[in-house]
């Protein structure tokens, strides 16, 4: 045997052996993924902020929450704080202007499927490459929400799975799959259920009907005098509540609709009424305490309710001891004896009767950044006026006086690109899911904005159109299945991936078989 047929033997066991590997590689690749022998690595839209992992587990409670939790969060993985820095230096009009365009687009969505009488509570959004988990800070957009939107008062906390799936079958690609859980069952409110939230809702919703009206009724049409009427509504109305076994008290249901609320529920409360009206009004958090800012003529003061509606104290003597009783007093709804106007409309200057102090020095006023327990910065306030306001009848700004409109009960419709499925009420609750290709989301590597839709008033309408390159309430199991469908394919899902493999195999023996009688034949 001559040096030349040796070469070409050499040649053939070498191009045998390789293509040998390059047939089982989707099986090995498959297999190793399933049973997760390792992280999966591959690339992604800015390579240098690659986190190499398949999984995070994140969760947020909302601190004012904590005392009623009976639990304890285990292991919480904090957030890289790369991702803690706002897209803006100043306030604009509402806390969503602070985030970055992927946080918005969680922001949107979440929105979208709490924006309902009868809300969805799970969320799955896959964008169909890879995202770093650094683009991401869930206390921050979490905060937003909460802050921009008290309506949605049974977000108490959130769950995230953040995870990466093989789109193809050789694990070439990937996508990205967060799945938001809004209640689960360490939720405060895990024992009301869909039906409970959805009545609760129409509550809310018939409430703040009937008080529109009746500031409708007195003709009261200047946003000053609409902040007002309100402050002293609610202390004529709001029975101030230490503790309840409830957890509403802590919402504005419980300031609307049961008339018995803490701090929480007037500042919330108060926003969800003025923002009928136009008034730009905002909640402001300390580690204890809760409260408006509201602007006036472009300036910013501050706005506290619930210590303009402070408790009272009964001094008598007993019958039998002769003894003097002093006994703290809260007034009982319909009873305003102890409105005062001290926290009303004042400044960073103002000295406060409570603690004798001036409102920027005192602890209970020192802002908090995020309303989870994390330490971080993630927020902007406005800037208050050192002084209080001064009501000047002629620069008296005129509010927006809003449409009643008579709350009906409807269905949910949702419109894909080819076709109309209708979702009635129920106690269920569905997982909603949104699909979002590159071409969605470029923009946003180009530091341009993307999905910043605008935010409709609460319940306006239970109709809720999902663009065309969106799926809705797709089968959980067909979007594990790693499978890339087009908007018009309905048929992949019946393929395995066992199938999709042995198809490859096949395929990659018939081009090494060809490759082989090739090889032969020039051999020969």
């Amino acid at each position: 045997m001559n040096i030349k047929h040796k070469q070409l033997i050499f040649n053939f066991y070498s191009s045998f052996i390789l293509f040998f590997i390059y047939c089982i590689r989707p099986t090995i690749s498959y297999f190793i993924k399933k049973n997760n022998i390792t992280n999966i690595d591959c690339n992604e839209i800015k390579t240098d902020s690659i986190i190499e992992s398949s999984q995070f587990i994140i969760k947020g409670t909302n601190h004012k929450f904590l005392k009623f939790y009976h639990f304890e969060l285990e292991n919480p993985i904090e957030l890289l704080k790369t991702s803690a820095s706002s897209s803006t230096s100043t306030f604009n009009d509402k806390f969503y202007n602070q985030l970055n365009d992927f946080e918005k687009d969680i922001y949107n969505k979440v929105y979208k499927i709490s924006n309902k009488l009868n809300p969805d509570v799970k969320l799955v959004v896959i964008y169909t490459y890879k995202v770093s988990i650094s683009y991401f800070n869930f206390d921050k957009i979490f905060s937003c929400i909460t802050l921009d939107n008290p309506q949605f008062w049974w977000i108490t906390q959130y769950s995230i799975s953040f995870r990466y799936e093989a789109t193809d079958e050789e694990s070439t690609t990937y996508s990205t799959r967060i799945s938001i859980d809004l209640k689960d069952d360490e939720s405060i409110f895990a024992k009301y259920k869909m039906d409970d939230i959805y009545q609760m809702n129409i509550e809310i919703i018939k409430a703040k009907e009937n008080l529109i009206n009746e500031i409708k009724e007195l003709k009261l049409e200047t946003k000053y005098s609409i902040i007002k009427y309100l402050h002293d509504y609610f202390i004529r109305m709001v029975n101030y509540k230490i503790y309840s076994d409830e957890p509403y008290i802590y919402t504005l249901y419980g300031a609307l609709v049961k008339k018995e609320s803490v701090n929480e529920g007037y500042a919330e409360a108060m926003m969800y009424i003025a923002k009928e009206f136009g008034l730009n009004i905002i909640i402001a958090k300390s580690a204890t305490h809760e409260w408006n800012f509201v602007e006036l003529n472009k300036k910013w003061y501050a706005l506290d309710i619930t210590r303009d509606d402070p408790v009272q104290y009964k001094i008598y003597e007993d019958d039998e001891t002769e003894d003097t009783i002093v006994e703290i007093y809260y007034p009982e709804s319909g009873d305003d004896s102890n409105l005062i106007y001290d926290y009303f409309l004042i400044g960073t200057e103002t000295i406060l009767p409570s603690s004798k102090k001036k409102y920027s020095n005192d602890t209970d006023y020192t802002l908090i950044y995020s309303i989870y327990p994390s330490n971080q910065n993630l927020l902007v306030y406005p800037t208050l006026e050192k002084s209080n306001y001064i009501y000047d009848k002629e620069n008296d700004e005129s509010a927006i006086i809003p449409t009643i409109t008579t709350l009906t009960i409807t269905t949910t419709t949702i419109k894909t690109s080819t076709s109309t499925s209708t979702t009635t009420n129920s106690s269920s609750s569905t997982t909603t899911t949104y699909v979002s290709n590159i071409n969605d989301m470029i923009t946003i590597t180009k530091s341009t904005t993307a999905f910043s839709s605008s935010v409709s008033t609460l319940f306006v309408t239970d109709y809720i159109e999902i663009e065309t390159d969106y799926y809705s309430n797709i089968d959980d199991d067909y979007l594990n299945s790693n499978i890339t469908t087009s908007s018009n394919d309905n048929t992949s899902d019946s393929f395995s991936i066992s199938s999709l493999l042995l198809i490859s195999f096949i395929r990659n023996i018939l081009f090494f078989t060809l490759y082989l009688i090739l090889f032969l034949t020039i051999l020969i």
